[in-house]
């Protein structure tokens, strides 16, 4: 019974961890190594448009900041865009 205890009450930290710390520094990590950040890509989105845009990092939601070469910031979700490789 002790021994239930004690895994509960470590679980316990552990929840409150993963849930009140915050994601400053897994995200700065992740984004140390983003492929492309802060360079000039070419992307496109499910629709066929095309653009140029510089790779700024993640937000908060984990959908990746871009800003285009009009120099508008936006965040795209997961298949919103796709970066277009020149071979």
């Amino acid at each position: 019974e002790l021994i239930l205890k004690d895994l509960l009450d470590e679980f316990q930290l552990a929840m409150d961890q993963y849930l009140f710390k915050p994601m400053e520094p897994a995200q700065k990590a992740y984004e140390e190594l983003l492929y492309g950040r802060g360079g000039e890509m070419s992307f496109s989105t499910p629709e066929g448009e095309t653009f140029l845009a510089t790779i700024l990092g993640i937000d908060s939601s984990g959908r990746l900041r871009v800003k285009s070469a009009s120099g508008v910031t936006k965040a795209y979700g997961l298949n919103e865009i796709r970066m277009v490789f020149k071979g």
